[in-house]
């Protein structure tokens, strides 16, 4: 199969996201920790620059959707990973699972899943789920420059409102793969007074939340994890749970007081620090933290 075959695509050069990449490393440093590469001011650069965040813009079914898209797939392909575009049919219209690759070294039957969802609710999805699409390639571009035993497909799905139309279309795509687990993040971008992200999952993915609650005590600087247990289907964490393959989704703790949730306002530049990057960036140390861990990172 080549499904993961590497792309290219030719981007507008035109509109605020036009994608101008930084160069990343081929590889970290020898002995240094993956938590210690994360960058606030990368993750920054993908809400800004990337992702269409702005007042205005709509990666629902508007113009942005497909631009965000590619330079998704762009963006995970300058970190040396193979990417492909995976089609699936919502409506009769054909749309795309971005899925990065980076190829285990010693077990690469093994998957592990890192995904979050890019679509948005006809509007610019700052936090919902831009948030969390930044945490997926903040986590590739960190650990894209180590070597993996397992394989790590790191995904951004598509039509996620819609019912999660594209994480099902991958679970089902990938069904001949032995995942051992899927880690998903929707809405991750404020604190509403707790300093927490719930993690949603059903009874029997509570020892996968569990130990990634404790990868946020260790890498969080005092961010807790709040165990959600209950059958919970409304974001991309269900298409693999309801498939048997354990999972769970990271959220801002009480995430309904954010007011802007599924309304045009839902932008970056709404207000100054409307994302709370000092409050993601220390989620996004226990992401890297967590995944390298399971996945058995080391230097190249």
């Amino acid at each position: 199969m080549t499904r993961f075959a590497p792309l290219l695509f030719a981007l507008a050069c035109q509109s605020s996201g036009t994608l101008t990449p930084d160069d990343h490393p081929d590889e970290a440093p020898p002995d240094v920790n993956p938590v210690d590469l994360v960058s606030t001011t990368s993750y920054e650069r993908s809400m800004e620059e990337l992702l269409y965040t702005h007042l205005g813009e709509n990666r629902g079914f508007g113009p942005e959707h497909d631009l965000a898209r590619d330079n998704i797939a762009t963006e995970f392909e300058t970190y040396g990973l193979d990417v492909a575009l995976e089609p699936f049919t919502y409506q009769g219209a054909t749309y795309h699972n971005v899925v990065a690759t980076q190829l285990g070294t010693s077990r690469p039957d093994e998957v592990l899943v890192i995904g979050a969802h890019f679509d948005s609710v006809d509007n610019p999805g700052a936090d919902d789920n831009a948030t969390g699409t930044a945490m997926v390639l903040e986590v590739a571009r960190v650990l894209s420059q180590y070597e993996s035993a397992v394989t790590l497909h790191y995904v951004a799905f598509d039509r996620e409102e819609q019912g999660k139309v594209g994480s099902r279309a991958f679970v089902a795509a990938h069904a001949d793969e032995a995942i051992q687990f899927a880690l998903t993040a929707d809405m991750i971008g404020q604190d509403h007074g707790g300093y927490a992200m719930d993690l949603f999952s059903t009874t029997a993915s509570v020892p996968l939340a569990s130990d990634f609650s404790r990868a946020i005590d260790t890498h969080g600087n005092g961010l807790s994890g709040r165990l959600q247990t209950g059958d919970y289907s409304f974001s991309d964490h269900w298409s693999f749970e309801e498939a048997g393959i354990p999972a769970f989704v990271i959220i801002e703790a009480d995430y309904s007081g954010n007011p802007h949730y599924h309304q045009s306002t839902d932008a970056a530049d709404l207000v100054e620090d409307y994302i709370d990057y000092v409050y993601v960036g220390d989620l996004l140390r226990a992401v890297v933290g967590f995944v390298a861990e399971e996945a058995e990172v080391r230097s190249r």
